[in-house]
């Protein structure tokens, strides 16, 4: 999806729809499309059987190179690095109430267990 493609769609010139969508919206369209995407992938990431090329294929992007560094700065952090929080999470959650106590912190590629 693009700026162009939805002109096009809607019969309208590329420049008056980015106008009038940033001023209805208070962001442009291309962020919009971004953030949504990156939502997405975020929800994609929760099934760790999905490898993460497939989860930037499946929101958009061809080049998994591209996705990561829009996702890095989006989020701060690259998808490897979020797909592992989140799992890290997940498994405290699955022992949240037992007598086990185990957290996953990432520092660089390393994982440690507190």
């Amino acid at each position: 999806m693009s700026l162009s493609v939805l002109a096009n769609k809607y019969h309208v010139d590329s420049s008056y729809l980015s106008k009038m969508f940033s001023q209805e919206m208070g962001e442009s369209l291309i962020l919009y499309i971004t953030n949504k995407r990156i939502e997405k992938a975020k929800e994609y990431m929760k099934n760790s059987e999905i490898s993460l090329a497939d989860v930037a294929f499946m929101v958009g992007y061809d080049d998994y190179t591209y996705f990561s560094r829009v996702f890095k700065k989006s989020t701060g952090m690259n998808p490897r690095n979020y797909r592992i929080e989140l799992q890290g999470k997940k498994k405290h959650e699955k022992m949240a109430g037992k007598s086990v106590y185990c957290d996953i912190a990432v520092v660089t590629d390393r994982m440690y267990f507190l």
